[in-house]
Formats: C-alpha cells, structure tokens, sequence
C-alpha cells in the first residue's frame, strides 16, 4: 500500500520479488515504462501491459491474456463487500495479507 501521493509503480521493485517466479504479470497501462517492463523480465516472467497510445513503439501484449485481468478486479470487489476488509482497520502488511489470503479461500 502506498500514500495517495505516490504511483503504484514506483514501488514495482518492491512487489516482485516472489518465492516462485510467475510466468506472467498482468498490468494496465499505468504500468507501461521501459523500467516496469525490464523488472519484470528480469523476474523471469513475461510482461503483460498494453502500450499507452501516445507511445511510438507498441510493445507485445498479447490480448487473450490481458482480457482475463478482470477477474482480479472482480476479487478486490468481492474482498471489499466484506467491512473489515473494506475499511482496512488495520495498516500493518501482515494483517493486510492475512486478511486477503483468508477473503481468497473464502470467496473461491
């Protein structure tokens, strides 16, 4: 979780190191920089995030994947709907993911 001052994708290098490498990471176009895209590669893993219309160079995002993006939304939707997840009384990053790994197996 980051201040409202501060993009998500600042803190990338933070969020990918996980104890197994996934084989893709999902992402929108807020995420599309150079620097996002090589952290990710660098993790072994196969960056997908449409290219912003402005940039001159589209990089590979292969569409079948990125349509399933949604899915993750609809989770954090559901997580939501339950109060204590919802108002996040709790600003401590162990309470935080217990919380969303218990809300995960309840919900599936």
């Amino acid at each position: 979780m980051t201040g409202g001052q501060v993009h998500d994708s600042q803190v990338v290098e933070d969020v990918l190191p996980t104890p197994r490498s996934p084989l893709a990471i999902t992402a929108d176009k807020a995420y599309d920089s150079a620097r996002v895209r090589q952290q990710i590669k660098d993790e072994g893993a196969l960056p997908i995030i449409p290219s912003r219309c402005t940039a001159l160079k589209k990089a590979y995002c292969p569409k079948r994947f990125y349509r399933r993006r949604h899915k993750i939304g609809n989770l954090f939707c559901r997580l939501k709907d339950w109060r204590r997840i919802a108002t996040w009384t709790s600003y401590s990053v162990i309470n935080n993911t217990v919380h969303v790994t218990f809300g995960c197996c309840a919900s599936c």
